[in-house]
C-alpha cells in the first residue's frame, strides 16, 4: 500500500487497520510520506524518524514481522536490521512508530551511523560512528538517541564506554549537536 511493501514466506492481512503479520525472510520497505498527486489518488502520512532521510524508502529484513496500520507501527523480531544509505541498526527486536517518528531497538543493538560534522574552521566532513548497547531508542521530538546497557561507542572523535550513552542531534538530524555519558564511564 503507500506505506509500506512486505515480502515474506508467510503473510496475514487484516483489511480493517491494515495489520499484517509477516513470517519467515521478511523483507519490506516503508516508503516516505507523499503527497496525493493524481484525483483518487491518496497520500500517505508517515513520519520517518528525523535522523533518517524522509525522501528515501527505509529497508527492513527480519524472521517476522507485526504491523499495524491503524498505529502505523511496526515491529519486526529476530535477526531484524534497517537500512538506509548508510546507516543501520540491528537487535533482535526492532520497532518502528511511523506516526510519532521514533524507533527502538532491543536485544544485541549494533547501529552505523554517518553524520555530518562541523570542524572549528566551519567545513563540514561526514563522520561515520558504530555504536552498540543491550538497548537502543530514538525520540524524534526530541532527535535524542539512547543507548543503554553496557553502551559502546566509536566514532572519529575516539571510543567510549557507559551504563547509558545519549547523542543528540541537530533539528536537521544528521548532525550530532552533543553526546552525554553517565555511569562507569571510559574515554
Amino acid at each position: 500500500n503507500q506505506q509500506i511493501v512486505v515480502d515474506a514466506t508467510k503473510i496475514d492481512v487484516t483489511l480493517v487497520g491494515p495489520r499484517v503479520v509477516a513470517e519467515g525472510n521478511v523483507k519490506s520497505e516503508l516508503k516516505p510520506a507523499s503527497k496525493a498527486t493524481k484525483p483518487g489518488e491518496t497520500a500517505n502520512d508517515i513520519k520517518m524518524p528525523t535522523m533518517l532521510k524522509d525522501d528515501q524508502p527505509v529497508h527492513v529484513v527480519a524472521k517476522a514481522l507485526d504491523f499495524d496500520g491503524a498505529t502505523s507501527k511496526g515491529t519486526y523480531t529476530g535477526a531484524a536490521r534497517l537500512f538506509q544509505g548508510d546507516t543501520t541498526i540491528k537487535g533482535d527486536t526492532l520497532t518502528i512508530d511511523n506516526k510519532a517518528g521514533n524507533l527502538a531497538a532491543t536485544g544485541n543493538v549494533v547501529s552505523v551511523t554517518v553524520l555530518n560534522s562541523t570542524d572549528k574552521d566551519k567545513k563540514t566532513d561526514r563522520a561515520r560512528s558504530t555504536a552498540s548497547s543491550k538497548d537502543f531508542a530514538y525520540d524524534d521530538a526530541t532527535r535524542r538517541l539512547t543507548y543503554t546497557g553496557d553502551a559502546h561507542m566509536n566514532g572519529p572523535d575516539g571510543d567510549m564506554i557507559a551504563s547509558r550513552i545519549l547523542l543528540f542531534l541537530k533539528p536537521s538530524g544528521d548532525e550530532l549537536d552533543r553526546a552525554e555519558a553517565y555511569e562507569n564511564l571510559r574515554l
